[in-house]
């Protein structure tokens, strides 16, 4: 079983015989993408201008995949966007992409953890994009132990009921309404500011 394939059967439970025709759609969509970009690459820079915006879009995609599955697999907040174009900036810069689609996720998910790192390290100056968590937001909660932050991300960022979230987290429906009022000051959130799609106050 391939890198792809075992990374699906841990989280999506999908049948062998699916995951490997899946592992082959990707392969070959990540190979005409890899050839894609050696090409560009391989233009004059005057003329690599005017593959970017083409190169940026078929890039998209595979960079967000990546980037929520680190978001979810580590419960933390990370502004997409931003990070997206951060990593194809740094694509640019490359010769060539990685041989193989889940060594490329290996690459995203190393550099998207160290910005989330820099972020809780350095602190944040800047707002986040439209419709995600201002940076002062997503550094207090980085900063959170894991526990509470799965906490708050299964309950608040996802809505998820608390029922569902008790069984997720093994802690008892109790506790976490008690720890909700305390998370949300702690990651210093509040309606006003808090992003659409978010559980609101008076929905606890």
């Amino acid at each position: 079983m391939s890198c792809t394939s075992t990374y699906s059967a841990m989280h999506n439970n999908i049948p062998e015989k699916v995951i490997t025709e899946l592992d082959r759609q990707l392969a070959t969509e990540w190979s005409e993408l890899c050839a894609h970009f050696l090409s560009a690459q391989q233009q004059k820079p005057t003329e690599r201008l005017k593959y970017f915006g083409e190169l940026f879009e078929r890039l998209q995609p595979w960079l967000e995949h990546s980037i929520g599955n680190v978001s979810t697999d580590n419960y933390l907040l990370i502004s997409v966007e931003s990070i997206v174009s951060y990593l194809f900036i740094l694509l640019l810069n490359r010769h060539q992409l990685p041989p193989a689609n889940c060594v490329f996720h290996l690459w995203v998910e190393s550099l998207a953890l160290s910005r989330a790192n820099k972020i809780i390290e350095y602190g944040a100056k800047f707002q986040g994009c439209p419709g995600e968590a201002p940076l002062e937001i997503q550094q207090r909660f980085n900063g959170l132990t894991k526990r509470q932050r799965e906490i708050f991300y299964l309950y608040i960022v996802e809505s998820g009921q608390l029922k569902e979230v008790s069984r997720a987290v093994g802690v008892s429906p109790s506790e976490i309404h008690c720890q909700i009022p305390k998370l949300w000051d702690a990651v210093g959130a509040n309606d006003s500011i808090a992003p659409y799609g978010w559980r609101r106050a008076n929905d606890r």
